[in-house]
């Protein structure tokens, strides 16, 4: 009987040792894995972080010349002088852009605000004979806008916006005399043919003489108020210059 307790108990103790010897090995496998992931999880978590915060200041400090880089993809801004001999006429000239404007609130020299199109801003400091500025606005993936603030901007401050801006129309009052002349006049004299008229004449000098590429819209003393457009508008006075009439003048 002694010795089947001695045998019981070496066995029991035998397989008490195995279970203890089993015992740890997968409990050092947890704890060798939650090391490793404790290790692993911190980086793995900050990666994000500061990846995020390297593209944050990679975009702040980069951020003027990506919009440099992008406006250099665009059209350049256009400026249009347009001489006009009465406000009342600027939504007429606007219209052969495709643009329909208010002169409603227009009483001193203005400019409309950000994709607006009504003039209702007043230009600080505005030149003598400046009646107004309308800015075709540029959208662009910036979000950014020319300010709008009354008195607050001069003309040339507000052209400096040109992400914001794809064309500026400038009217001048062409009853006031300019402030800087320089002139330099041409008398031309086309000669034609009996089958002709005036406005063909004309227009096949302008495209002869690479004024012009194709036919445009010609009425009989008028000019034309930019390059783009047809002569239209009629001129200050019957005779321009000279003691006889003048049939259209091309600026």
């Amino acid at each position: 009987m002694s010795d089947k307790k001695t045998l019981k108990k070496e066995l029991g103790g035998s397989q008490l040792c195995q279970n203890q010897s089993k015992f740890p090995l997968s409990k050092y496998f947890i704890i060798i894995y939650l090391l490793l992931f404790l290790i692993c999880c911190p980086s793995i978590s900050a990666h994000p972080y500061f990846h995020h915060q390297s593209k944050s200041k990679i975009k702040l400090s980069d951020y003027q010349t990506l919009q440099q880089e992008w406006l250099a993809t665009q059209p350049k801004m256009k400026r249009y002088d347009i001489p006009v001999l009465s406000k009342e006429s600027i939504p007429d000239i606007l219209k052969y852009f495709n643009i329909e404007a208010s002169i409603y609130f227009l009483q001193e020299p203005s400019y409309n605000p950000y994709d607006y199109t009504f003039f209702y801003a007043k230009l600080k400091n505005p030149p003598s004979g400046l009646i107004g500025a309308y800015f075709k606005p540029r959208h662009n993936p910036f979000n950014i806008k020319y300010p709008y603030e009354d008195d607050e901007f001069t003309l040339e401050e507000l052209l400096d916006y040109g992400i914001a801006i794809e064309e500026a129309f400038v009217f001048w009052d062409a009853k006031q005399k300019p402030q800087e002349e320089n002139v330099n006049i041409e008398l031309i004299i086309i000669e034609m043919f009996a089958d002709q008229n005036k406005e063909e004449a004309i227009n096949n000098y302008l495209i002869k003489n690479n004024i012009i590429k194709e036919p445009k819209l010609i009425k009989l003393g008028c000019y034309n108020a930019t390059p783009h457009t047809g002569l239209v508008l009629p001129l200050p006075f019957g005779k321009f210059l000279f003691e006889f009439e003048i049939d259209k003048v091309n600026l």
